[in-house]
């Protein structure tokens, strides 16, 4: 004779089960929002300072997003 606590069939229920739930839309917009105004602001303030002051040209949307992405494969820990 088996007992409940050694029958496979029986299960637990615990009060902590994870239920997935979905992000919201509006989430996944700011994350993308975030994503696409950084370089945007690190395009505008080099425009802004560097060929100013170091006489450098002005870089467009696409190298700021490249210089972003190299500066993090060089400096991260």
């Amino acid at each position: 004779m088996t007992t409940v606590y050694l029958d496979p069939r029986a299960k637990k229920e615990t009060p902590e089960e994870e239920v997935e739930q979905s992000k919201p839309v509006g989430y996944y917009m700011g994350v993308f929002l975030a994503f696409a105004a950084f370089p945007l602001v690190f395009m505008l303030l080099w425009n802004w300072l560097m060929p100013v002051i170091f006489g450098l040209p002005a870089i467009g949307y696409f190298k700021s997003t490249g210089l972003l992405i190299m500066s993090l494969m060089f400096f991260r820990k």
